[in-house]
C-alpha cells in the first residue's frame, strides 16, 4: 500500500499525462502538384508561431506524410522540392486530435522576377535511399552548352556523365547501353542497341533524374545508372510557345537553308480542374556541303522530328489516369558522304519510332497502386544504292556500300522482339 500523498501525486501525474496526450495534434498530410498528382521527396516544415518548436518530415512516393505537434495552436507551413516553386504559407490553426493537411506545389514553368537567396541546412532523408541527381527545366534551358536543341547534350552538366565524339552518353564509366532509360517511368531504350535514341522537344522536359546507385529493383538492368525523363503536363491555363522559327541560311556554293530547328509547345485544360493535355513538337533540318566533291554531288541533308502528346485525367481525387504518344522520325539523305566516300558509296537512312503509354495511379489511404502499359514499335531502313562491288582504295572508296539494314521491331512491357536482315556483297581491297 502506498501512502495517501504518494497515491494522489501518481493519480495527478497520470491525469496530466492523459491530458497532454489528448492535447497533441496528429497531422496526416499529402503533397500534390497542380494536377493533383503525388509529389515524393518534398520536405515539409511546420514551425510554431513563437518559433520555438518545429517538425520536419518528407513525403513518401504516394505524397503522404505524418507528424505530431506537441500542442494545438498556430503553425507556419513551409514545403520545398527541387523543380517546384517554394511553398511558404501563412499561419494555420491546428486543433487537438487528428488533422488533415494538403499542400499543393506548382512546377517551375516560368522564370520569376524576384529571387530570394537563403541558406537551407542540408537534411538527410531516410526515405531517399538511392544516390540521385536532377536537372530541372530551368537549368536545361538556362545553362549554356553546345547544340542546345538536343536534351542529351545537357546531360554532361551532371557529375559522372561523359559524352563521346559520336554524341553518345556514358554514365559512371559504363557503356551507353549499360544504363536504363525511361520516359515518365516507361522504358525508352532502343531494344536492339540499348542506347538512348529517342528525341524530344527540350522545352517539354520537366526534369532529368539520374540515379547512380542503390536504385530500385525494377531498374536493375541499368548497371551504370538509371535516367528518367519527366515531361510537362498542362494546367488550367492555356500556354503556347514557339522557338527558332527563323531558319539559318548560307551562301557556300549557292544560297540555301542549311539549319532550321523550330520548336512548338502547346498545353492547357480539357476540363478545368480535372483533365489537361500537353503537346510538344520539334524538328531539326540540316544541309551540309562537302568540299572536294563535284557540284551537285557534294551535299547531304537530314531531317529529324519528334512529337509528344500527353493527357492527364483525374477520374477521382484518388484515381489519376495518364496517357501519351511519342513519334520520332529521322530521314538522312546520302548518309556517310565525305571526301573519301562519294555519293555512290552512301546510303539513305530512314528511322521511325512510335511509343504509346497508359498509366493508372490509385491511392488507397497511405498506399499507392501504380499500373501501366507501353507499346513501342519502330523501323530502320538503311539500304545501299546498288549492287556494285564496294572497293576500298588509297584515293577513296568506290562502288556501293556492302551492307544494308532493314529492321522492324516491336516491344511491349514483357515481349520485346526484333529482326534484322543484312546483305553482304563481295568487297575488294586494292
Amino acid at each position: 500500500m502506498l501512502p495517501g500523498g504518494h497515491t494522489a501525486r501518481i493519480l495527478i501525474a497520470a491525469c496530466l499525462g492523459c491530458a497532454a496526450m489528448r492535447a497533441q495534434v496528429a497531422i496526416a498530410g499529402r503533397v500534390v502538384d497542380e494536377n493533383g498528382a503525388a509529389v515524393s521527396g518534398a520536405i515539409v516544415e511546420l514551425r510554431a508561431a513563437a518559433g520555438v518548436f518545429f517538425a520536419t518530415v518528407s513525403s513518401d512516393p504516394a505524397g503522404n506524410f505524418r507528424t505530431n505537434l506537441p500542442a494545438p495552436g498556430e503553425y507556419t507551413i513551409r514545403a520545398e522540392r527541387v523543380g517546384f516553386f517554394l511553398y511558404a504559407g501563412r499561419g494555420q490553426q491546428f486543433d487537438a486530435g487528428g488533422q488533415q493537411l494538403t499542400i499543393r506545389l506548382n512546377h517551375l514553368q516560368e522564370f520569376a522576377d524576384r529571387i530570394d537567396v537563403t541558406y537551407s541546412a542540408p537534411a538527410i532523408d531516410p526515405q531517399q535511399t538511392s544516390e540521385r541527381k536532377e536537372l530541372t527545366n530551368t537549368e536545361i534551358q538556362g545553362v549554356a552548352y553546345p547544340a542546345p536543341q538536343d536534351y542529351r547534350n545537357a546531360l554532361p552538366l551532371l557529375n559522372g556523365v561523359v559524352q563521346d565524339h559520336a554524341g553518345r552518353i556514358h554514365f559512371n564509366g559504363g557503356d551507353t547501353n549499360q544504363a536504363n532509360y525511361t520516359l515518365d517511368g516507361f522504358n525508352i531504350s532502343d531494344p536492339v542497341t540499348g542506347r538512348l535514341e529517342a528525341r524530344l522537344n527540350i522545352e517539354t522536359i520537366q526534369s532529368m533524374d539520374l540515379e547512380n546507385s542503390r536504385f530500385a529493383a525494377d531498374n536493375g538492368r541499368g548497371s551504370a545508372g538509371v535516367l528518367d525523363l519527366k515531361t510537362k503536363m498542362g494546367d488550367d491555363r492555356f500556354r503556347f510557345g514557339g522557338t527558332n522559327f527563323i531558319p539559318g541560311a548560307t551562301s557556300d556554293g549557292g544560297f540555301y537553308i542549311n539549319k532550321w530547328t523550330p520548336r512548338l509547345e502547346f498545353s492547357g485544360p480539357i476540363a478545368k480542374g480535372r483533365a489537361w493535355f500537353h503537346n510538344g513538337f520539334d524538328a531539326f533540318y540540316s544541309k551540309d556541303s562537302v568540299h572536294g566533291l563535284p557540284r551537285g554531288a557534294n551535299r547531304t541533308s537530314g531531317l529529324a522530328t519528334s512529337n509528344l502528346t500527353r493527357f492527364h485525367v483525374n477520374l477521382t481525387p484518388a484515381n489519376i489516369l495518364t496517357a501519351s504518344f511519342l513519334y520520332n522520325l529521322a530521314d538522312t539523305n546520302r548518309y556517310g558522304l565525305s571526301i573519301l566516300n562519294p555519293v555512290e558509296t552512301t546510303t539513305n537512312m530512314r528511322q521511325a519510332t512510335y511509343m504509346s503509354t497508359v498509366r493508372d495511379q490509385h491511392y488507397f489511404g497511405g498506399a499507392l497502386l501504380d499500373v501501366g502499359f507501353a507499346d513501342t514499335r519502330g523501323l530502320l531502313n538503311n539500304p545501299p544504292r546498288g549492287t556494285v562491288v564496294y572497293e576500298i582504295t588509297p584515293s577513296g572508296n568506290r562502288g556501293n556500300y556492302f551492307s544494308g539494314v532493314n529492321r522492324h521491331w516491336y516491344s511491349s512491357r514483357r515481349r520485346p522482339t526484333s529482326s534484322c536482315r543484312r546483305r553482304i556483297s563481295m568487297a575488294s581491297i586494292t
